[in-house]
């Protein structure tokens, strides 16, 4: 028979397409031995196996190009590019030229469109195997080198790398000096932040560094050229060896038994498919929040990157989870303490709170004056500022709706004034009128 003779065959006798796909690639497409694996090995095939995986996708913040977890992926077809092991570590050249390849990873993530409130921060490292010239970076789905010997990530306004061994960063065919020199051995983090749209760069988890700003693109896939007989290992994640604050991978794959815990778990909180309401605060007390103003209330909805106030998607949920390598109540509730220790974090703490207005406001362009108190407690801004109370009394009797300027500034207004209101400079004139009606309302009373 034709092998879709023989798939059309073994459908009919209800075997699903996955179970007969995996059946006929374990036994070359031999249909009578495909068969009798069905009938033997039932507990083996992916429709019942509990440590096959799942990648999970969610819109476009994490996206899977092929059924199965990250992997590098030799797109370009260069033969000097040599991708072993099993697809997702090992990646060499193969050639004693000084020709260039390159390769890139089957996960991109993005900003999600226009429902996503916080776009996250992602991160994998690259073990040096050999001392080579080599760049590491990200890429826009359009970079592709082809069978070219010489293009290389950083080359064009479509790639972003660095190479140690050089010393230099590179984008747009310019390179500058940056970072320390590499060896073998060592590990090469790099992180983008689609928030403050920034990449960074860390050595054996020394202090990361910011290698280029103004990364606008929507979407960027992990990248890599080799040069000579330069190896590398390559780490998506979930496990690092020097992963950043606030910084996940771009593994987001699941065995099937760990997917169904956390449906399990989801479906318990959930109603009618849903968690929501008074529900998320009941799985929120769970993790540790002990009111509507805990900061857990606010991380937890920034770190899943919840669309909706006090809403949590199935998507949501299982992309949140999975990247984190949680599925029972126990080690979500661990995870979620080490998100608050994540906030003391000055980087976090301001893509945190960017998040919180977003996700406050609604469909609304401001906030009202209640919500944007309660956002304030979420962030703790009650418990590190001294001049709290009067500026919230501020608010309330002023009771106007807090613009995203106002919102935004006034982190900068605390860090400038702290608690001292002498502090206060009437000529400066660089704050919101919001800021200034406060400062002169209630600073300068009090100052005098």
């Amino acid at each position: 028979m034709s092998n879709v003779t023989d798939a059309q065959s073994l459908k009919d006798m209800g075997f699903s397409e996955k179970q007969i796909k995996h059946a006929l690639k374990e036994c070359s497409d031999n249909f009578n031995e495909a068969l009798e694996y069905l009938l033997s090995h039932p507990s083996t095939t992916p429709e019942e196996d509990s440590n096959a995986v799942t990648p999970i996708s969610r819109e476009n913040i994490i996206e899977h190009n092929e059924n199965e977890p990250p992997h590098i992926t030799n797109w370009t077809n260069n033969s000097h590019i040599q991708v072993t092991g099993d697809k997702r570590l090992d990646l060499g050249y193969t050639d004693y030229h000084y020709y260039w390849g390159s390769a890139r990873a089957s996960v991109k993530v993005g900003r999600g469109g226009e429902k996503s409130l916080s776009t996250g921060t992602w991160y994998y490292e690259v073990t040096l195997n050999s001392r080579g010239n080599c760049r590491i970076g990200w890429c826009i789905p359009t970079f592709n080198p082809g069978n070219s010997h010489d293009a290389k990530v950083g080359d064009g306004s479509d790639s972003w790398g660095i190479d140690g061994t050089k010393q230099k960063k590179y984008h747009q065919a310019k390179e500058e000096s940056f970072g320390r020199d590499w060896s073998r051995g060592d590990i090469i983090g790099t992180m983008i932040d689609f928030d403050t749209n920034k990449i960074y760069y860390t050595v054996n988890g020394s202090k990361i560094e910011c290698a280029f700003t103004n990364v606008t693109a929507d979407q960027l896939i992990p990248c890599f050229s080799l040069q000579s007989k330069t190896k590398i290992t390559v780490n998506f994640g979930p496990n690092f060896s020097h992963k950043p604050n606030g910084a996940v991978g771009l593994n987001s794959s699941l065995s099937v038994e760990n997917k169904n815990k956390l449906e399990v778990i989801y479906n318990f909180y959930s109603e009618e498919g849903i968690i929501q309401g008074v529900n998320t605060l009941k799985y929120l007390r769970d993790m540790g929040a002990t009111g509507a103003t805990h900061p857990i209330v606010g991380v937890v909805a920034w770190k899943m990157n919840a669309s909706k106030l006090l809403t949590i998607t199935l998507e949501e949920w299982m992309c949140t989870w999975a990247l984190n390598q949680c599925f029972d109540v126990a080690s979500m509730k661990s995870c979620v303490t080490s998100w608050l220790t994540e906030i003391q974090d000055k980087r976090c703490f301001t893509n945190y709170y960017n998040f919180l207005f977003k996700y406050l406001k609604l469909a609304s362009t401001s906030l009202p004056p209640a919500s944007a108190i309660r956002g304030w407690m979420l962030c703790g801004i009650d418990r590190r500022w001294g001049l709290w109370n009067n500026f919230k009394e501020h608010v309330e009797k002023k009771n106007e709706p807090i613009t995203l300027s106002t919102w935004n500034q006034l982190l900068n207004f605390i860090d400038e004034i702290g608690d001292d209101p002498s502090k206060y400079d009437p000529d400066d004139g660089s704050w919101p009128l919001y800021l200034e009606e406060f400062a002169v309302s209630k600073l300068m009373v009090l100052n005098k």
